[in-house]
C-alpha cells in the first residue's frame, strides 16, 4: 500500500510540473503572438514594398542544382523539395523579369 501512495505522489508532482510547463509555453506563445501582431501592424502602416524578383531568380539558380546534387549524392529524397523550391523561385524570377531592379 505504501508503494502505491508514493507512486501517486510522484504522479501528482509530475502533473504539477506539466501544468507549469504548459502555462509557460502558453504564455510564451501569447507573447510571440503579440510581437508578431505589432510587427505586422507596423509593416502595414509603412506600406508594402515590391519584392526584388532578381533575388528570387538568383536563389532559384542556387537551389536547383544544390537540391539535385544533395538528393543524388546523399541518397535522400527529401532534397528533391529543395530542387522544387529552386524551380519555383527561378520561374517566379523569370516571370517578373521586367520588374528586376537595375
Amino acid at each position: 500500500m505504501l508503494l502505491n501512495q508514493k507512486s501517486f505522489i510522484l504522479e501528482g508532482d509530475l502533473m504539477a510540473e506539466w501544468t507549469v510547463i504548459a502555462a509557460a509555453v502558453s504564455g510564451l506563445l501569447i507573447i510571440i503572438g503579440l510581437i508578431i501582431a505589432v510587427i505586422l501592424r507596423k509593416n502595414k502602416m509603412q506600406g508594402s514594398k515590391e519584392p526584388d524578383y532578381f533575388t528570387f531568380f538568383i536563389i532559384g539558380i542556387c537551389f536547383l542544382p544544390l537540391g539535385l546534387v544533395f538528393a543524388l549524392t546523399l541518397k535522400n529524397n527529401g532534397f528533391i523539395a529543395v530542387t522544387g523550391l529552386g524551380v519555383i523561385y527561378l520561374a517566379l524570377g523569370l516571370k517578373n523579369k521586367d520588374k528586376w531592379k537595375k
